[in-house]
């Protein structure tokens, strides 16, 4: 089970700008939805088996605090184990629901991390989906030189427009044909479809999605309406980033 919860921390707290999760537990699935407080960045994920000491609807903040937990040397041991410990549910008097998590060292030492109630959580955004013009899976490579650019135009650009020329996907940072400093990455050759101008994503908040599934299975997904859906796949959950675009 630690390495499940390590993998939703990843995924949510690990890109720096979510701060809570949602979980919906069954006996079927387990669900995982997050946002970023200014609601540029929908998380949609699920995990590959459904985990059974998650079922119920609850809430789990202080993400750093369960990632210093999960990655600590005394928990991290083969003696070690992780048990959550399960309430009636107060809105609910027929069904439990999971309150804390227990870390238990091999010498009977233990931390505890305590859910929020659903609440506590805020609403999630509803994402009720588009057609995707362009589906790409960009290589390490390019992820790592669009990276690059992006670091060196910094102090001059936070956003990137995506547009297709001569059948090529381009990431542009900076006004392609405007007069200020710029920089054009192709991510992809050969590329059906098209983009509409003027849309524009966050580089920053783009990247640490890419950075964080580098070495999982990745898909990016365009929309000529506005939206980019990001993909992150691999053997115990996956992933959606749904970033709205932005206009100059």
């Amino acid at each position: 089970m630690r390495e499940v919860i390590s993998d939703v921390v990843k995924h949510t707290g690990g890109l720096g700008f979510i701060d809570i999760v949602k979980i919906t537990g069954s006996d079927t699935e387990t669900k995982i939805e997050a946002m970023d407080n200014d609601k540029t960045v929908i998380v949609k994920g699920k995990l590959n088996e459904p985990l059974a000491e998650f079922e119920g609807e609850f809430g789990m903040g202080n993400l750093s605090l369960i990632k210093g937990l999960v990655d600590h040397a005394n928990f991290r041991t083969d003696g070690a184990k992780v048990e959550v410990i399960r309430e009636t549910d107060p809105t609910n008097a027929n069904q439990q629901i999971p309150t804390e998590m227990l870390f238990i060292d091999e010498q009977g030492q233990d931390a505890s991390y305590r859910f929020m109630s659903t609440q506590l959580v805020p609403s999630q955004a509803k994402f009720l989906g588009t057609t995707w013009d362009i589906t790409v899976k960009p290589s390490k490579s390019k992820i790592s030189e669009f990276s690059s650019f992006a670091s060196l135009y910094s102090a001059f650009e936070t956003l990137f427009m995506v547009d297709v020329r001569e059948g090529n996907l381009r990431f542009n940072i900076g006004d392609p044909s405007g007069n200020s400093h710029k920089a054009s990455v192709i991510i992809e050759k050969e590329v059906e479809g098209k983009m509409s101008a003027g849309l524009y994503w966050p580089i920053s908040q783009v990247l640490n999605i890419l950075k964080l599934g580098i070495d999982e299975n990745v898909k990016m997904n365009f929309s000529s309406k506005g939206a980019l859906m990001i993909e992150l796949s691999n053997d115990i959950s996956s992933y959606q980033y749904i970033l709205p675009a932005k206009k100059r």
